[in-house]
Protein backbone atom coordinates (compact mmCIF):
# COMPACT_ATOMS: atom_id res chain seq x y z
CA UNK A 1 0.00 0.00 0.00
CA UNK A 2 1.17 3.52 -1.10
CA UNK A 3 0.96 5.08 2.62
CA UNK A 4 0.35 8.95 2.75
CA UNK A 5 -0.74 8.97 -1.56
CA UNK A 6 -3.85 10.39 -1.13
CA UNK A 7 -6.04 11.00 -5.13
CA UNK A 8 -7.79 14.60 -5.25
CA UNK A 9 -11.00 14.84 -7.61
CA UNK A 10 -11.35 10.84 -8.32
CA UNK A 11 -14.48 9.08 -8.88
CA UNK A 12 -15.33 7.08 -6.24
CA UNK A 13 -15.67 3.75 -9.47
CA UNK A 14 -12.23 4.67 -10.42
CA UNK A 15 -10.11 5.75 -7.71
CA UNK A 16 -6.88 3.62 -6.80
CA UNK A 17 -7.49 1.67 -3.32
CA UNK A 18 -3.62 1.47 -2.70
CA UNK A 19 -4.05 5.54 -2.10
CA UNK A 20 -4.64 6.47 1.58
CA UNK A 21 -7.46 8.07 0.96
CA UNK A 22 -8.99 10.42 -1.57
CA UNK A 23 -10.95 13.02 -2.70
CA UNK A 24 -14.52 13.37 -4.58
CA UNK A 25 -16.05 16.63 -6.25
CA UNK A 26 -19.08 14.47 -6.11
CA UNK A 27 -20.44 15.06 -2.66
CA UNK A 28 -22.41 11.69 -2.82
CA UNK A 29 -19.09 9.56 -2.65
CA UNK A 30 -19.15 9.91 1.00
CA UNK A 31 -21.33 6.52 0.91
CA UNK A 32 -18.03 4.95 -0.97
CA UNK A 33 -15.49 6.14 2.12
CA UNK A 34 -14.98 9.66 -0.67
CA UNK A 35 -13.33 13.09 1.39
CA UNK A 36 -15.31 15.75 -0.10
CA UNK A 37 -14.37 18.94 -1.45
CA UNK A 38 -10.46 18.71 -1.98
CA UNK A 39 -10.32 22.94 -1.57
CA UNK A 40 -11.49 23.33 1.63
CA UNK A 41 -7.91 22.77 3.05
CA UNK A 42 -4.69 23.01 1.86
CA UNK A 43 -2.95 20.18 0.12
CA UNK A 44 -0.38 18.42 2.39
CA UNK A 45 2.34 15.54 1.79
CA UNK A 46 1.63 13.49 -1.84
CA UNK A 47 -0.98 13.98 -4.04
CA UNK A 48 -2.15 12.71 -7.28
CA UNK A 49 -4.99 14.65 -9.24
CA UNK A 50 -6.48 13.98 -12.65
CA UNK A 51 -9.59 16.33 -12.39
CA UNK A 52 -12.31 15.86 -15.18
CA UNK A 53 -11.24 18.26 -18.58
CA UNK A 54 -13.08 21.37 -17.24
CA UNK A 55 -11.00 24.79 -17.82
CA UNK A 56 -11.92 26.64 -14.79
CA UNK A 57 -11.69 23.58 -12.57
CA UNK A 58 -8.49 21.97 -14.28
CA UNK A 59 -7.22 26.13 -13.67
CA UNK A 60 -8.19 25.81 -9.45
CA UNK A 61 -6.45 22.45 -9.46
CA UNK A 62 -3.50 24.09 -10.71
CA UNK A 63 -3.59 27.37 -8.61
CA UNK A 64 -4.57 25.09 -5.33
CA UNK A 65 -1.71 23.22 -5.35
CA UNK A 66 0.17 26.24 -5.84
CA UNK A 67 -1.08 28.02 -3.60
CA UNK A 68 -0.84 24.65 -1.12
CA UNK A 69 2.96 24.42 -1.84
CA UNK A 70 3.99 27.91 -1.44
CA UNK A 71 2.20 27.87 1.98
CA UNK A 72 3.53 24.53 3.62
CA UNK A 73 7.04 24.00 5.57
CA UNK A 74 5.92 20.07 5.24
CA UNK A 75 6.90 18.12 2.27
CA UNK A 76 3.65 19.12 -0.52
CA UNK A 77 3.91 17.77 -4.37
CA UNK A 78 0.73 17.48 -6.38
CA UNK A 79 0.93 15.63 -9.22
CA UNK A 80 -1.63 16.18 -11.75
CA UNK A 81 -2.78 14.78 -14.65
CA UNK A 82 -4.10 17.03 -17.54
CA UNK A 83 -4.50 17.68 -21.19
CA UNK A 84 -2.22 18.86 -22.96
CA UNK A 85 -4.53 21.16 -25.96
CA UNK A 86 -3.47 21.42 -28.83
CA UNK A 87 -4.01 25.24 -28.68
CA UNK A 88 -1.87 26.18 -25.63
CA UNK A 89 -3.27 29.32 -26.56
CA UNK A 90 -6.33 28.81 -24.56
CA UNK A 91 -4.64 26.96 -21.76
CA UNK A 92 -4.87 28.84 -18.66
CA UNK A 93 -3.18 26.55 -16.19
CA UNK A 94 -0.38 25.91 -18.95
CA UNK A 95 0.60 29.20 -18.28
CA UNK A 96 -0.01 29.25 -14.33
CA UNK A 97 2.85 26.18 -14.24
CA UNK A 98 4.91 28.45 -17.23
CA UNK A 99 4.60 31.42 -15.11
CA UNK A 100 5.99 29.06 -11.33
CA UNK A 101 9.00 27.39 -12.33
CA UNK A 102 10.14 27.85 -8.76
CA UNK A 103 7.11 25.52 -7.59
CA UNK A 104 5.90 23.68 -11.52
CA UNK A 105 7.74 21.06 -13.51
CA UNK A 106 6.80 18.91 -16.55
CA UNK A 107 7.55 15.56 -15.85
CA UNK A 108 6.26 13.81 -18.69
CA UNK A 109 4.28 14.23 -22.25
CA UNK A 110 1.93 11.60 -22.75
CA UNK A 111 1.14 11.55 -26.71
CA UNK A 112 -2.40 10.79 -27.60
CA UNK A 113 -1.48 7.45 -29.68
CA UNK A 114 -0.19 5.94 -26.52
CA UNK A 115 -3.48 6.08 -24.12
CA UNK A 116 -5.50 2.89 -25.33
CA UNK A 117 -8.79 1.71 -23.10
CA UNK A 118 -8.96 -1.41 -21.50
CA UNK A 119 -12.48 -3.21 -21.96
CA UNK A 120 -14.46 -3.91 -19.18
CA UNK A 121 -14.43 -6.99 -17.69
CA UNK A 122 -17.73 -6.82 -16.95
CA UNK A 123 -20.77 -4.98 -19.52
CA UNK A 124 -24.27 -4.25 -18.65
CA UNK A 125 -26.22 -3.74 -22.19
CA UNK A 126 -24.57 -3.23 -25.42
CA UNK A 127 -20.75 -3.30 -25.78
CA UNK A 128 -19.61 -0.38 -27.06
CA UNK A 129 -15.93 0.76 -28.83
CA UNK A 130 -14.12 3.07 -27.20
CA UNK A 131 -12.78 5.61 -29.65
CA UNK A 132 -8.93 6.86 -29.65
CA UNK A 133 -7.91 9.34 -27.33
CA UNK A 134 -8.15 12.92 -29.02
CA UNK A 135 -5.09 14.73 -27.02
CA UNK A 136 -2.05 13.97 -25.20
CA UNK A 137 -1.43 14.28 -21.58
CA UNK A 138 0.56 16.31 -19.57
CA UNK A 139 1.93 15.26 -16.12
CA UNK A 140 3.25 17.97 -14.01
CA UNK A 141 4.68 18.45 -10.47
CA UNK A 142 3.41 21.08 -8.13
CA UNK A 143 5.53 21.29 -5.10
CA UNK A 144 7.88 22.60 -2.52
CA UNK A 145 11.54 22.60 -1.99
CA UNK A 146 11.02 19.83 0.85
CA UNK A 147 9.07 17.65 -1.55
CA UNK A 148 11.64 17.97 -4.48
Amino acid sequence: MRHGLKEKLASALDFDPENSSYWSERHRDIVFGANYNAFATKFTGFSICHPVYDDTKMLKCVQHSLQSAMCNEVPTATFLILPNWENKSINAYGALVRDNPKYCTMLNFIPKTKFTYTIPTSWKGVQRNFSNHTWSMDIIAVWNKEAK
